[in-house]
């Protein structure tokens, strides 16, 4: 399904903005305290938001769905938990709404992948 592809490139897009607006415009007393702002967890959330648009272009029928939906809930889960870190951090933070895109793609990835017929070929 391609707009569940384009959700996970949106989610790939807002996560990078997320690190690099984090990067530019917090302090470095406060950007120690955020959550996956280092080249090593960029690098590795890429790679794996990556994996996950690719399978979901590749997978067809129920794979693609119960993939897209697990995937999707425990990313979804843990971009949530970024957000409500950053949030601890700086509430007024310009990175916030860009992982709160974040948090509503995978949702939304979960939602399409829910609604998507389960004997798709």
């Amino acid at each position: 399904m391609k707009r569940v592809s384009v959700l996970w490139l949106l989610a790939i897009a807002a996560f990078l903005g997320y690190a690099t607006i984090a990067r530019v415009s917090e302090v470095p007393a406060n950007l120690s305290n955020l959550s996956l702002v280092t080249d090593q967890e960029v690098a590795l959330v890429s790679v794996v938001l990556i994996i996950f648009a690719s399978l979901s272009l590749i997978l067809r029928g129920s794979a693609n769905r119960l993939t897209n939906m697990i995937a999707g809930s425990v990313l979804g889960l843990g971009a949530l938990m970024v957000l409500v870190d950053g949030v601890d951090v700086n509430l007024y933070g310009l990175y916030n709404p860009i992982m709160g895109a974040m948090v509503i793609s995978m949702v939304l990835v979960v939602w399409f992948a829910y609604r998507m017929p389960r004997l798709q070929t």
